[in-house]
């Protein structure tokens, strides 16, 4: 089969079965060839964010997919997050995942001196100053409501928390 009918053939099915797209491969790989070959599978690798099986071909542009692709990368449900800390307040204060997702929370600290700490998945960043941030990532294996605050001084008596929601 053709290298850019084949390339098209699966984005088609990657887009069809709701796979995400970041990034951008313009680059074509024959792993059939020498063992000379291994860098370019590597680095393919690297920008798939994935593995190439042996034997795929892929000749993926931005012309052929309109826009930027990521050809061959598994799919990776980590659902993400970015909370901002602020004078007494998180935003946002409410976020929900589906159990068995992989979160990802960027926290950042806008003004003041605070953390994000969430005890039910023994999670927590350190204390940091204003305009510092931080990333925690967790599996949510528990289904429920779980309140996350910052743990400085009085703050989550303050006002200083939110919540996060895992759905079954």
């Amino acid at each position: 089969m053709d290298k850019k009918i084949f390339g098209a053939l699966a984005l088609v099915l990657l887009a069809g079965a709701g796979c995400a797209t970041t990034g951008t491969v313009d680059t074509q790989i024959d792993t059939n060839s020498a063992v000379s070959e291994t860098s370019e599978i590597n680095a393919a690798e690297s920008a798939a964010g994935g593995t190439v099986e042996a034997g795929a071909d892929i000749d993926i542009s931005n012309d052929m997919i309109g826009g930027d692709a990521v050809a061959g990368a598994e799919v990776d449900d980590v659902k993400e997050f970015t909370i901002t800390g602020g004078n007494f307040e998180f935003t946002p204060a409410m976020m929900t995942v589906k159990k068995g997702d992989t979160v990802r929370i960027t926290f950042k600290n806008v003004e003041g001196f605070h953390d994000f700490t969430l005890d039910a998945f023994d999670v927590a960043t350190k204390q940091i100053g204003a305009d510092a941030e931080e990333t925690v990532e967790f599996v949510a294996d528990e289904a429920g409501s779980f309140e996350y605050y910052c743990s400085v001084g009085k703050h989550r008596e303050m006002g200083m928390k939110g919540t996060l929601t895992v759905t079954e």
